[in-house]
C-alpha cells in the first residue's frame, strides 16, 4: 500500500483470509497496529474469506469479522455459490461484497444452468446491498453480459492476467487509471 501511495495512486487492495486468520482475535490485533502506525488505511483494504473458512466455526468467524468491520474494513465471500450454505452467510455474517466463483461466471454463456446461476447470485448479493465481483471474465462477450446484469465489478484475464505490483503501476499510469479505480487482489 505504501508503495501504491509514493506511486500516486490510493488503490483499494484485497486480502486473502485462511480459516486460520478466522480463529481468534490476532489478525484484528495485528491491523489495529497498522492503522495506529498509519500504514493500513482500513477503507483502502478489503478482506476475502472463502466460503470454506468462514463455515468451519460460523460463531467464531461472525465474532472476528464482526470485530474486523468495527475497525472499517470491508468483508468480501470469495467463491461464493460454491459453498453449502450461501445464504445462510448472507445473512449471519457481516458482508460488504461477494465474489463469484469463475466455476459459474467463465461458462454462463454456454450454459443455461450457470447462467441462471449467476443471474441469481448476482440479485442475491444486491438484497443485502453487497457489491457482487464476478471472478473469470476472459471474453469481452462475457463482459459485456455481465455488466447487462449489472454485476459491480469484474475480474480476469479479458483485463490483466496476474502482474507484479510494479507492472501494475506501470499500466495504470499508461492507461491513466485515475485514483481509487484499480482493485488489486
Amino acid at each position: 500500500m505504501q508503495v501504491l501511495k509514493k506511486s500516486g495512486f490510493e488503490a483499494c487492495i484485497h486480502l486473502n483470509l485462511s480459516a486460520l486468520d478466522l480463529q481468534d482475535d490476532y489478525l484484528s490485533i495485528a491491523l489495529d497496529k497498522l492503522i495506529k502506525q498509519n500504514r493500513v488505511l482500513p477503507h483502502q483494504l478489503v478482506l476475502e474469506v472463502t466460503e470454506t473458512a468462514a463455515m468451519n466455526d460460523m460463531a467464531t468467524t461472525k465474532a472476528v469479522l464482526q470485530r474486523l468491520t468495527l475497525q472499517g474494513f470491508l468483508i468480501s465471500i470469495d467463491d461464493f455459490g460454491t459453498g453449502h450454505s450461501s445464504l445462510s452467510m448472507l445473512l449471519e455474517l457481516p458482508i460488504h461484497q461477494i465474489k463469484i466463483d469463475r466455476s459459474f461466471v467463465s461458462l454462463m454463456l454456454q450454459e443455461q444452468n450457470k447462467q441462471s446461476t449467476v443471474n441469481s447470485l448476482i440479485f442475491m448479493g444486491h438484497q443485502p446491498n453487497c457489491s457482487v465481483v464476478a471472478a473469470g471474465v476472459e471474453t469481452k462477450e462475457l463482459a459485456d453480459e455481465l455488466s447487462y446484469l449489472k454485476c459491480d465489478y469484474l475480474q480476469g484475464y479479458y483485463y490483466s492476467k496476474p502482474l507484479p505490483l510494479t507492472q501494475i503501476i506501470g499500466y495504470c499510469q499508461q492507461q491513466e487509471i485515475k485514483k481509487g479505480t484499480a482493485i488489486l487482489n
